[in-house]
């Protein structure tokens, strides 16, 4: 309010007349959750554009923002109406007060959150190939639930092809593994529940290719999940090779585990027969 008084003097009258002023006004419109991506120290930049408004007194007025109860002078950009509220802030969620004050000492405020939101994926570093040997099942059972007895099995856990975890802003990180043809004809949708894997005789071969999926713990709203679906864990996945080998036993697998002799032959008495040598090779 602004009050302009008229004296009285020499029989003139007194009058008093009061000028109502509008409070200041601050204008703030709707925005999203801000990435942290590719930043060592998990920091995501945030950028709230606002108005204000006042129509008292003739010069610019005072802005202050304090962000978690600390004063931010250097996040505050722009000119009377218009400015910017930016900086570059860690993930999670932080409280905005924006603090406007007119000429004539009309002071308004506007509280608001804003989160900084996880967006990076986790990149480890894998082995390319493993190799592995099929142990006798006794006794044998069906291990994998397709319905064959299985007379040898091995498994292996995802994490095993992790040489390198690497950093993520919001551990644990956990592996799934596939196959992955299983994804490419759609009988496999990657989750990250699937942290094991069974190989049985069917499995016999050289090479499969598998993949390794790797999940932090975010809830990136941005996320499409590998079903489709938006929001949730950010993943990476990177191709690799088993080598599922036989065993020593024989029990399956043509191929795979060598056993191989050789030498001369000899008389009982130690004399070596002329021109003979012999190789023998099991598998």
């Amino acid at each position: 309010m602004a009050a302009i008084a008229i004296a009285a003097f020499a029989g003139l009258s007194f009058r008093l007349m009061t000028l109502k002023t509008t409070s200041p006004q601050i204008a703030l419109p709707a925005f999203e959750p801000f990435c942290s991506t590719g930043d060592s120290l998990c920091l995501g930049f945030a950028d709230i554009p606002f108005s204000v408004s006042v129509d008292c007194g003739q010069e610019a007025p005072e802005l202050v923002a304090l962000v978690d109860g600390q004063p931010a002078p250097d996040a505050l950009s722009g000119a009377y109406p218009d400015y910017v509220f930016s900086g570059s802030f860690a993930v999670g969620i932080h409280e905005l007060v924006l603090q406007v004050t007119d000429s004539c000492g009309q002071t308004a405020a506007e509280t608001l959150s804003f989160e900084v939101v996880d967006c990076q994926a986790p990149a480890p570093v894998l082995y390319s190939i493993l190799t592995l040997q099929l142990l006798p099942n006794i006794p044998a059972t069906d291990v994998n639930g397709d319905g064959t007895i299985d007379p040898a099995a091995v498994s292996v856990l995802a994490g095993d092809f992790v040489q390198q975890a690497g950093s993520d802003c919001t551990v644990p990180v956990v592996y799934s593994i596939h196959k992955t043809a299983d994804i490419l004809n759609g009988t496999d949708i990657p989750q990250p529940e699937q942290s094991y894997m069974i190989f049985t005789c069917s499995d016999c071969s050289y090479n499969i290719p598998l993949r390794i999926y790797a999940w932090d713990s975010a809830v990136n709203p941005y996320s499409v999940q590998p079903d489709g679906t938006l929001g949730g864990r950010n993943y990476s996945y990177h191709g690799v090779l088993v080598e599922v080998r036989g065993n020593m036993f024989g029990i399956c697998c043509d191929w795979g585990y060598d056993h191989s002799l050789g030498g001369e032959i000899e008389m009982i008495y130690g004399e070596p027969v002329e021109w003979s040598r012999s190789d023998f090779s099991a598998k």
